[in-house]
């Protein structure tokens, strides 16, 4: 593990959490300087990487429908901030918000450190995807009308030069859109330390709307726009992938009415997860192959979402956007 400074440049902080997860420790701490929230001490960039090989892609795969579906409201809510000529996608994984951007008929790029992610999505959706890491990448500067870096900040062992590789590589009033977990928002109030964004280790920085903004100010950017995003309230993903905790709310007292225990249910449905995906994880995605459950919880969703995170500014990611 190694200590880290906040981004300011200050080392005063408050404790905010210890989180364990297989037998490991991790302090989440705020800055007294700029409220910034972080991890420290964290793993080193080596051992990070190991944490990545063994399990953050291959947890992955459980979850192709639901990031399908994300990526396709991702685009239907942001298209129109898009400018017309090129699109870098930064850690675009398989592919799948790319592939919406067809539509729009952008020169597409991608960068992913996944090899399997970059075969996945030229087998499915015939995007060719560049392998490394953008702050490493030797790409010229204001090459793109647009760039675009979904759920990755908060994994970057330095958020500020990663923005500054952003700003340096769009074109003049080209546009950044950026995602990221909003510490801010109305699940962490209520969840605290179970809240669903703690995704561990690979979570390393965690912002709110005005900690992310006074960033993109400092860098340069200008115009910038802030929107929040997914307030799921009925979400079997977030149920997953927070031990139960996800969707509280509602499931959790739904199956305590049928004297279910919450933890034990989702502790199975992750196993059975697991075991499927080792017999299907060769099979080929089919985009649109969602259960009647599938489109039921979209559908319930939606509404809840329209309120709760683009009216109130209450929901569970952070999204900018910002011209250069």
């Amino acid at each position: 593990m190694e200590k880290v400074t906040c981004l300011c440049g200050k080392n005063e902080y408050n404790v905010l959490y210890l989180l364990e997860k297989e037998k490991d420790t991790y302090r989440i701490v705020k800055c007294r300087n700029c409220d910034l929230v972080y991890m420290n001490p964290r793993p080193n960039a080596l051992n990070i990487e190991k944490f990545y090989k063994k399990n953050y892609y291959y947890d992955e795969l459980a979850f192709d429908k639901d990031n399908f579906l994300k990526a396709k409201t991702l685009y239907r809510d942001i298209k129109k901030y898009l400018i017309k000529g090129s699109i870098l996608d930064i850690g675009c994984s398989k592919g799948f918000f790319l592939n919406f951007m067809k539509e729009k008929n952008l020169s597409l790029h991608g960068i992913e450190p996944s090899t399997d992610s970059i075969r996945f999505a030229w087998n499915n959706f015939k995007i060719k995807i560049d392998k490394g890491y953008i702050d490493s990448a030797k790409i010229e500067k204001n090459s793109y009308d647009n760039v675009t870096a979904i759920d990755i900040i908060e994994h970057v062992t330095n958020p500020n030069i990663t923005l500054k590789k952003i700003y340096q590589l769009l074109k003049k009033k080209g546009v950044a859109i950026i995602e990221t977990p909003n510490i801010a928002s109305f699940y962490h109030t209520i969840a605290k330390d179970r809240w669903m964004g703690f995704v561990l280790p690979f979570h390393l920085y965690y912002f709110t709307p005005k900690t992310l903004k006074r960033i993109f100010e400092k860098i340069g950017f200008k115009n910038i726009i802030l929107e929040t995003s997914h307030f799921n309230l009925i979400s079997r993903e977030g149920f997953f992938r927070s031990k139960g905790y996800g969707s509280f709310i509602l499931i959790r007292n739904i199956l305590r009415m049928f004297k279910r225990n919450p933890d034990q249910m989702s502790n199975k449905i992750n196993k059975l997860i697991k075991d499927r995906l080792d017999k299907t994880s060769s099979k080929k995605f089919v985009p649109y192959d969602f259960s009647l459950l599938d489109r039921l919880e979209n559908l319930l969703n939606r509404p809840l979402n329209y309120i709760f995170a683009k009216k109130l500014l209450s929901g569970d990611a952070i999204r900018i956007i910002a011209y250069k």
